[in-house]
């Protein structure tokens, strides 16, 4: 060819080149080129490339030994040495040859970026904010990131594979052949690696890593078996999180199939900074003062302790003497005072009427945030897991540790959805009394957490189901009515006997009272809706028509029906009455029948107008689908449930742990249970339409398992999962698969013998663990004893009664038996005076001993009594009133106080001016005449009340208006004695 000088072709020159090609010259015959010929042109080809590569490599490699300063590293003729030799390796990594293209790709990487990086990144510290040498370095970068982006755009579409995701389309009439397919992926792998350290780069300018962690992420997801990206993130980490990041990536990278050469170097150098790290804990225990720093040093606490006893249990570290049971239960409770700062953070946290994210729920906010939870909880797992194929003798140590972690993870996750759920549902019931023009409730008691709870319970209650539509509103108005009237009639002051200034003007007050509670519990029951009213309006109409014409409403009233206030006829007692219609003053007149046809009339179109208004009812179905609708936007904000699924898929993958450990992880099965109880059940997410999830033979990758695709101790559960239907799922989607995968573990768990203690309830359809058992067992044995208390309580009150009947008949057989031989009957009512109760307690004493009096003691006397009390010397007051209160407290029948309603005059009051003592006596006075009417009423004798009263008052030295009262008192058949002279007649005729 005459533009190829001849020196340029191999030494056999017979040969003709490839570019007289039959497509061009179609003159020559095919079978003039030889398949030698082409193979060593070939090879020709590819030397030649090779050996400019060589040389611009050498080239660039004196150039950067050569510069001055750092600078001349970005000069334009080092740049176009850079470029010159991206071109030549990019066409030579297009070449079909797999010999040449690894060394080729190692070359571009070290000499066409890295050595440039690696002397910038030594000189990084003497750098400014405002440098020249910042803009180059980033733009070199820049530059690197976009340089294998776009091969690897070539190399997918020579492939006609998208294996990376960064393509959009390819072509799909290529056919590669199975060696160099598996180099183009490979290759594309180490690409994702570079653009991945080329990020992390950049990280460390400007701060954000998440294009380092997606780039990162692409490659696990091409060869989730390679480890070499898990130390690449490690390194990523840092000394984030006290290490513990950097911690699960070396785990990881050391369970992979095929780990990295140095990541055990690099975990050893992360693991010997922990007892420094530990040490400064320790020493610092006086950092504990404000709020914000004991949140920061108990997180910090538990992450160095954490990673420490990760340290300890490692077999190429030596514990020693030290006690891994006591450093385990350390850890888990800092782990639990760390979840106990979470919850209230949540608890004082208000809810946002925010759209959920696409990225899914967040966790801002708490001390230990979801991802690194899920980071922790897998570090754990590989731990037990790593220990347990090398037969460690710290696999128990290990292994119960990880099955602590996911112990408190249950319960907090329970406290979580509570809280949640009574926040989602007080904002929904808000939002519903908004709309009806209702009061709002200002706070929502939580639901509560007894194994028995779900949260669909929870919202069919009332209040949260009016606004779900599951509670009826009439019905729930007239029990708050019943509520109310209860409690008014629970809070109504009870009057003491000895309340101090208490007369007879306040006891008027008292019916006054009673008027006002009464109107207000009627008011409480009529608290209806309008259509409840048309309704009674409606049926009174209908019962006065079959009543007959003679009952015509009159007055205001019904002719039949009582006013409010009035006494009940006997026939009507214990019937329901409706209330009565109150017409206007102006019918009452003339009195007004209505017509019965009119009526029918009246009452069929207005049944048919409200018929016609109500809107349709929906239906269960409906109901039922709007709540799971609900429940799902409530469990999508728990993002822990994640964590939660991990460790469940890790027991269901190693059914070893569940059987050695079944046994002593009693407290974890139990929370488990309330757990899957509280959430919905597989049978009420079927509700939503999302039946395909529940195909048994693919289901779809969740985010966590994007995250942990590739873990080893959940391999076997990531076989049946589809990695391409993730995408195609919305957040509720994924959120009732996840809660379908919880679901399905609990019935696993419940079917396998190893797991006696938990179990699956077909009958109530709620999963039971061991304290669960208990629970029942204990409530079972309280209700037996129960039963037996009863039953022996009423076989004691019927031999209770049987005697009372024996001894009322002996009673009655010994009071006809005897007979009143005196003229003058006994009388069974005693009132003594203030000064009788001071100078003769005695003779009270035996005459209350006696049990043959009623003796009453006024409300002027008690007065008489407190004034009496205030006196210096006067400490017979005192013993008369200590004396009357232990019996008021004994409920002694033979002793009681004057009821308000027991004098003659209830509504008398003391006039103004008027002497205090007389005024009492008078009431004294008033209180025995009363007795001794109601006595004659019942036929018990002539005078059936006698005032005690001191002999200073039957002196002739007595006031004239004293003397009047005691005659009053005559002239009402009360007799007036002294306390002496009545026990010594009683004493000597009646005791008899």
């Amino acid at each position: 060819h005459p533009s190829i000088h001849p020196s340029t072709h191999p030494s056999n020159h017979q040969f003709i080149h490839p570019s007289i090609h039959p497509s061009i010259h179609p003159s020559i015959h095919p079978s003039f080129y030889s398949s030698s010929f082409c193979e060593k042109y070939v090879s020709y080809r590819l030397l030649h490339a090779c050996s400019q590569v060589w040389d611009l490599s050498k080239q660039i490699e004196r150039n950067h030994a050569t510069v001055r300063h750092i600078s001349d590293l970005f000069s334009q003729e080092n740049a176009a040495f850079r470029r010159k030799l991206r071109d030549k390796c990019e066409r030579l990594l297009q070449m079909p040859n797999v010999s040449y293209q690894r060394k080729t790709e190692e070359l571009l990487w070290k000499k066409g970026f890295y050595d440039v990086i690696q002397q910038c990144r030594q000189t990084k510290k003497k750098w400014g904010s405002g440098d020249r040498m910042v803009n180059l370095y980033l733009n070199h970068l820049s530059s690197a990131i976009a340089f294998y982006k776009n091969l690897t755009l070539l190399l997918e579409n020579s492939c006609g594979t998208n294996f990376t995701g960064l393509n959009g389309s390819v072509p799909s009439d290529v056919d590669p052949d199975e060696e160099h397919a598996q180099w183009i992926k490979a290759a594309c792998y180490r690409c994702l690696l570079y653009m991945g350290d080329l990020a992390r780069y950049q990280s460390e300018i400007d701060g954000n890593a998440l294009p380092a962690v997606a780039f990162y992420s692409k490659a696990i997801a091409l060869d989730p078996t390679n480890g070499s990206v898990f130390n690449q993130l490690a390194a990523l980490a840092g000394e984030k999180n006290e290490g513990c990041d950097a911690a699960y990536y070396y785990w990881r990278c050391l369970t992979s199939p095929k780990p990295f050469a140095g990541v055990e170097q690099n975990l050893q150098r992360l693991l010997d900074k922990i007892d420094g790290k530990l040490k400064g804990i320790q020493n610092h225990e006086a950092l504990r003062t404000k709020e914000d720093t004991v949140r920061e040093f108990v997180r910090r606490r538990f992450l160095v302790k954490f990673l420490h006893i990760q340290k300890l249990l490692s077999p190429q570290f030596k514990s020693g003497d030290v006690k891994l049971g006591d450093l385990c239960q350390e850890v888990i409770l800092d782990l639990e005072e760390c979840l106990t700062y979470d919850l209230e953070h949540l608890k004082e946290a208000d809810l946002k009427n925010e759209a959920p994210s696409p990225a899914g729920p967040r966790s801002h906010g708490l001390i230990l945030p979801c991802d690194l939870m899920l980071k922790l909880g897998a570090l754990a797992i590989l731990q037990a897991y790593s220990l347990r194929l090398q037969g460690s003798a710290n696999t128990p140590a290990a292994t119960a540790l990880a099955l602590a972690v996911f112990s408190q993870l249950l319960h907090y996750c329970l406290e979580r959805l509570t809280i949640l759920l009574s926040k989602h549902c007080l904002r929904k019931l808000q939002t519903y009394n908004q709309q009806n023009n209702e009061p709002n409730p200002k706070d929502l008691c939580p639901p509560s957490l007894s194994f028995r709870a779900s949260m669909i319970e929870f919202i069919k209650s009332p209040p949260i189901g009016l606004a779900f539509g599951f509670t009826d509103k009439k019905k729930l108005n007239k029990q708050r009515a019943k509520a109310k009237a209860l409690d008014r009639r629970r809070k109504r002051p009870q009057r003491g006997p000895f309340s101090s200034g208490e007369s007879g003007s306040e006891s008027n007050s008292d019916t006054e009272q009673n008027k006002r509670e009464s109107e207000d519990s009627l008011s409480d029951f009529h608290d209806l809706t309008d259509e409840e009213e048309e309704e009674d309006l409606l049926v009174s109409l209908s019962s006065s028509e079959s009543e007959g014409e003679g009952d015509t409403i009159r007055g205001g009233y019904h002719d039949n029906v009582a006013p409010i206030g009035s006494k009940t006829s006997p026939n009507n007692h214990g019937k329901s009455k409706r209330r009565n219609i109150v017409l206007a003053a102006s019918f009452n007149q003339s009195p007004i029948k209505p017509d019965p046809v009119d009526v029918k009339e009246n009452s069929l179109q207005k049944s048919m107008a409200t018929k016609k208004q109500l809107p349709t009812a929906p239906t269960k179905e409906e109901l039922n689908r709007n709540a799971v609708d609900f429940l799902c936007s409530v469990v999508m904000e728990e993002v822990f449930l994640m964590v939660v699924r991990m460790f469940c898929d890790w027991l269901q993958a190693n059914q070893i742990v569940i059987a050695t450990c079944a046994q002593s992880s009693s407290k974890m099965w139990s929370r488990l249970a309330e757990l899957l109880n509280f959430l919905p059940s597989n049978e009420l997410l079927l509700e939503t339409g999302h039946e395909n999830l529940l195909d048994h033979s693919s289901h779809p990758a969740l985010p966590e398992d994007e995250v942990l695709r590739g873990f080893a101790p959940l391999v076997r559960n990531q076989e049946f999962l589809d990695y391409s239907s993730t995408t195609k799922l919305s957040q509720q989607q994924l959120c009732v698969a996840r809660l379908f995968n919880l679901q399905e573990f609990g019935h696993f768990v419940a079917n396998l013998k190893t797991a006696p203690s938990f179990s699956f309830d077909k009958s109530t359809k709620k999963f039971t663990g061991p304290s669960q058992v208990e629970q029942e067992q204990k409530t079972k044995k309280i209700q037996e004893d129960l039963k037996k208390e009863e039953q022996s309580r009423l076989r004691q009150s019927q031999i209770m009664k049987a005697m009372a009947q024996r001894r009322l008949e002996d009673e009655v057989a010994s009071l006809s038996s005897k007979k009143d031989a005196q003229s003058k009957p006994v009388t069974p009512f005693l009132l003594p005076d203030a000064l009788t109760l001071c100078n003769n307690l005695h003779i009270i004493r035996k005459l209350l001993l006696s049990r043959q009096f009623i003796i009453i003691i006024a409300r002027s006397v008690l007065d008489m009594l407190d004034s009496m009390k205030k006196g210096r010397e006067n400490y017979a007051a005192r013993d008369a009133i200590k004396f009357l209160e232990k019996a008021f407290e004994e409920k002694n029948k033979f002793l009681r106080p004057q009821a308000a309603e027991e004098t003659v005059d209830p509504k008398a009051k003391r006039p103004h001016k008027t002497d205090l003592h007389y005024w009492n006596f008078m009431c004294l006075v008033k209180c025995a005449s009363y007795f001794t009417k109601e006595s004659l009423s019942l036929s018990l004798g002539r005078c059936s009340a006698i005032l005690l009263v001191d002999k200073s008052v039957l002196n002739d030295a007595a006031p004239e208006e004293i003397k009047e009262c005691i005659k009053q008192a005559k002239e009402n058949s009360v007799d007036v004695d002294t306390p002496l002279s009545f026990y010594n007649h009683w004493n000597k005729h009646d005791k008899k």
